[in-house]
């Protein structure tokens, strides 16, 4: 039922969009272009980046 783990970025981005539309249709939401809608998901996206663990006792 789930997209492969690859894939899940596409994915999840894709429902994202999906959403918002119906959000602006339904009037709950502002309306804005696809394009800006598009840069507000990517800018919100979160990404699974860490900083390097580094050990400080043992």
């Amino acid at each position: 039922m789930l997209p492969e783990l690859k894939d899940i970025q596409t994915v999840s981005r894709a429902i994202a969009f999906a959403v918002g539309k119906v959000a602006q249709e339904q009037g709950v939401a502002v309306k804005t272009s696809a394009e800006a809608l598009l840069q507000a998901i990517s800018d919100n996206f979160w990404l699974p980046e860490y900083r390097n663990y580094r050990r400080t006792s043992i």
